[in-house]
């Protein structure tokens, strides 16, 4: 259900530029990051220890919480 709750919202969305926000994806089930690299035009992925992303988007090497509490302070 919830995958093809997520595969209808990616239908409505076709053609936008979508911004996905990784929170702790790590690497040993790499299911999160593969569907934000192939659905997202920007991303921003937020993990403590596997940050690592393609050129043009944004790392932030920090717990979630840290970078949730700064984007915050920033956009307040």
């Amino acid at each position: 259900m919830q995958n093809s709750n997520f595969h209808s919202w990616l239908d409505e969305h076709c053609g936008m530029k979508i911004t996905a926000i990784e929170l702790g994806a790590g690497t040993a089930i790499p299911s999160v990051r593969i569907a934000c690299s192939n659905n997202a035009k920007n991303l921003i992925r937020i993990n403590p220890a596997h940050c690592n992303i393609e050129k043009g988007q944004i790392p932030l090497k920090m717990s979630a919480l840290s970078a949730l509490t700064e984007i915050d302070k920033i956009l307040s």
